[in-house]
C-alpha cells in the first residue's frame, strides 16, 4: 500500500468511525491511470463546487442503494475524492456496483493531527436518482453546495445544474473512460429541471463569497464571484450583475481605458468582452488558472496562468484576441526560460514540485511575481510550501529572482491613505500580518497599534498611557485586538477600524470574543473606543479602495453590502440578498 493511499484508508477509517456507522458503508473504489474496473461494476464521476467562504474541499459523497433500510445487507457508499481540488471544485471517479442509488450526504472532512475539520450537510431525496450498470459510465455532472442566509442562520442547499451532466467532467478530466455521449448515464429525468434551473440562477446572482475586489480605470469596483458571477459597482449607479459562460471561480479581471474587460478563473476560463457585446471565450491549455490580468498599452493584456508544472506569461491583442504570444515560461526544475538570473553550476538541482499558486504583489511600485509550489504527487491541504519571489520587466517580463528585502510584503490602499502590510512570520504569536502608514510620503513607515489604553470611570487619561482620578497616577488598562479587516482612513491621520476583542478564561478554558468599531486621530498610532456599531453584525469588511465613503460588505455571510458616507454614524443598505 502507498503512502497516499494509507492516508486515504486512515482518514476514511476515521471518518465513519465519526459517524458510528462504519459497519453499514462501504468504501468506493477511486480510479486512477493504473486501477482498472471491474465489468460487473460500473463507473461514477461528478463534480462539487463550494461557493461558501468555506475554504476546505468538499471531498465525500454518500451515496444510498434504493432500499437502503431494506436489508443489512444493502449499504451506503461513501465516495472519497483523493484528487487535488481545482479552486472550490473537488472532483470524483469511483467504480461503484450496478443499481439505483441517491445522493444523500455532501461532506467536507480534513484531518490535521489530531484534530479535524468538517462540514456536511444532507441531500433531500427530491434532488434525484441515478443508475449505475456494469461495464457503463454515469456523470453525474456539477453539484453545488449553496449556504443561504436566512434569518441569521444558514440553510444548506445542494443544486444541480440541469445542463451539466452531459459527460464534461468525463471527457474533460477521466478520458481514459470516456465513451461516445450516447452511452453516458446520468440523472433519471423528472419534472423539476425548471425548478432548478431557477435555484441555480438564484444562488449565481446572490454570491455569498468573493475571492478578490479590483478597481477598474472608471471608477467602478469588480467583485470576482464562484459560478462566472462579476459584481460591478459604482457610487452612481449602484450594482450590476455581469456573468460568463462558467460555472468555476473567477480569479482574475482587467479592464482599459476604452471599457474593453478580461475575466479569467479556473478551468481554463478566460474571456474578452468589447463595446459591452458578448463576452468572447479565449483558449488557454487545458486545466490551466488564470491568475492574473493587466493591460499593456490599450490594445493589448498580458495573462499570466498556470498548469500544474508550468507557469506562463502571455500577450493578447485586444483586435485579435484569437492567438497569443508566450513571454515567458517557468517550472520548477528549469526555471524562467527568460531570465537575468546567472546560473550557479554549484548550486543543488532543484526539486521536482507542481504549482500551487501564483500572485502579484505591489509594494512601492515595485512588483514582484510570487510561486508556491508542493512536492510533486505529495499535495495535502495543509502542508507548506515553497515559494519563489521574482522581480519582472512589465515589458519583456524577463524576470530576476528577488530577495526578500522588501520593507513591506505589499501595499494597499485603506481609503485617504496607502496601507503597508508585512505578513506574519514563522515566529508569529497571532499569525496575523501587521499594517503600517507613511503619514507623509518623505516620512518612515510607523506601525499600526493592535492595542487601546483605557481609563477607568471618573479617571482622566494623561501622557504616557496614564490614568489620573485628581489624586493619583495609574496606568491604563491595556486591551488588545484583531483587525477584521483593513482600517480605514478619511484623512492622512483619521480613520477607524473594525475590530475584534478576545479573551481566554484559564479557569473555564472559555474563549469570549466582541467586535467594535474603534477610532484613531493619529493615522493608527493610539485608538479610542466609540458607540458606532455595525448594520449587520456579520458584515465587517472594508472596501479600501472606496475613498469617499465606506463601503462594507459582508463576503463569506451574505451578498449584501452596505455603505456609509458619514463615518459609520449611519448606514445605507445598498444590495441585499435575494430570499429564494
Amino acid at each position: 500500500m502507498s503512502s497516499r493511499q494509507l492516508i486515504t484508508f486512515t482518514l476514511v477509517a476515521l471518518t465513519l468511525l465519526l459517524n458510528g456507522c462504519a459497519s453499514n458503508v462501504n468504501l468506493a473504489k477511486n480510479l486512477s491511470e493504473q486501477a482498472s474496473v471491474s465489468p460487473e461494476e460500473g463507473i461514477l464521476v461528478a463534480r462539487v463546487i463550494n461557493t461558501t467562504g468555506y475554504r476546505l474541499p468538499f471531498n465525500q459523497l454518500f451515496f444510498d442503494p434504493k432500499d437502503v433500510n431494506a436489508s443489512k445487507e444493502i449499504k451506503t457508499i461513501l465516495a472519497y475524492s483523493e484528487n487535488k481540488p481545482i479552486g472550490d471544485s473537488t472532483l470524483f471517479a469511483v467504480s461503484l456496483p450496478p443499481g439505483e442509488y441517491s445522493l444523500s450526504t455532501i461532506r467536507s472532512i480534513i484531518f490535521r493531527g489530531e484534530g479535524y475539520y468538517t462540514r456536511g450537510m444532507p441531500v433531500a431525496p427530491e434532488f434525484g436518482v441515478f443508475d449505475v450498470k456494469a461495464g457503463a459510465v454515469t456523470d453525474l455532472g456539477t453539484i453545488i453546495y449553496y449556504a443561504k442566509p436566512s434569518d441569521g442562520m444558514y440553510k444548506d442547499i445542494a443544486i444541480r445544474l440541469p445542463d451539466s451532466a452531459k459527460g464534461e467532467v468525463l471527457t474533460e478530466y477521466f478520458p481514459k473512460y470516456a465513451t461516445t455521449q450516447n452511452n453516458i448515464l446520468t440523472w433519471q429525468a423528472d419534472e423539476r429541471d425548471e425548478q432548478r434551473f431557477a435555484q441555480y440562477a438564484s444562488a449565481a446572482q446572490n454570491p455569498i463569497s468573493y475571492s478578490s475586489e479590483i478597481m477598474a480605470p472608471d471608477g467602478s469596483l469588480y467583485f470576482l464571484g464562484k459560478l462566472g458571477v462579476l459584481l460591478r459597482y459604482s457610487p452612481d449607479d449602484g450594482f450590476e450583475t455581469l456573468a460568463v459562460d462558467t460555472d468555476l471561480q473567477l480569479n482574475a479581471f482587467a479592464q482599459n481605458d476604452n471599457g474593453v474587460r478580461v475575466v479569467g478563473g479556473y478551468e481554463s476560463a478566460l474571456f474578452l468582452q468589447t463595446d459591452d457585446a458578448d463576452w468572447q471565450p479565449l483558449t488557454l491549455p487545458k486545466n490551466a488558472t488564470v491568475q492574473h490580468i493587466s493591460f499593456y498599452q490599450e490594445n493589448q493584456f498580458d495573462v499570466v496562468y498556470n498548469t500544474e508544472e508550468h507557469v506562463f506569461v502571455a500577450r493578447y491583442d485586444v483586435e485579435d484576441a484569437s492567438m497569443s504570444t508566450v513571454l515567458n515560461t517557468f517550472r520548477y526544475l528549469d526555471g524562467w526560460e527568460y531570465s537575468t538570473d546567472e546560473v550557479n553550476p554549484k548550486a543543488k538541482p532543484p526539486k521536482a514540485r507542481n504549482i500551487k499558486s501564483v500572485w502579484i504583489t505591489d509594494a512601492e511600485g515595485q512588483k514582484r511575481l510570487n510561486i508556491s509550489g508542493y512536492t510533486k504527487g505529495q499535495w495535502n491541504y495543509f502542508d507548506s510550501t515553497d515559494e519563489k519571489t521574482f522581480r519582472f520587466n512589465e515589458d519583456s517580463w524577463e524576470m530576476s529572482s528577488a530577495s526578500n528585502d522588501q520593507e513591506m510584503t505589499s501595499v494597499l490602499n485603506a481609503g485617504a491613505v496607502q496601507l503597508g502590510i508585512k505578513e506574519a512570520g514563522f515566529w508569529s504569536w497571532t499569525g496575523n500580518p501587521s499594517y503600517f502608514i507613511r503619514p507623509a510620503r518623505t516620512a518612515d513607515w510607523q506601525e499600526v497599534s493592535t492595542s487601546i489604553y483605557a481609563c477607568g470611570e471618573g479617571q482622566v487619561k494623561r501622557a504616557n498611557n496614564m490614568c489620573s482620578d485628581g489624586e493619583k497616577n495609574v496606568k491604563a488598562k491595556r486591551d488588545s485586538f484583531s483587525f477584521i479587516s483593513r482600517p480605514w482612513f478619511w484623512d492622512e491621520t483619521n480613520g477607524l477600524a473594525i475590530v475584534n476583542f478576545s479573551s481566554y478564561d484559564f479557569w473555564t478554558s472559555q474563549t469570549s470574543s466582541e467586535k467594535k468599531i474603534i477610532l484613531t486621530s493619529d493615522a493608527g498610532l493610539t485608538w479610542e473606543y466609540s458607540e458606532l456599531t455595525l448594520p449587520e453584525a456579520y458584515c465587517s469588511g472594508i472596501v479600501g479602495d472606496v475613498k469617499d465613503r465606506i463601503l462594507l460588505t459582508c463576503n463569506g455571510a451574505t451578498s449584501d453590502f452596505y455603505e456609509s458616507t458619514d463615518k459609520a454614524v449611519t448606514w445605507q443598505h445598498i444590495r441585499q440578498q435575494q430570499d429564494f
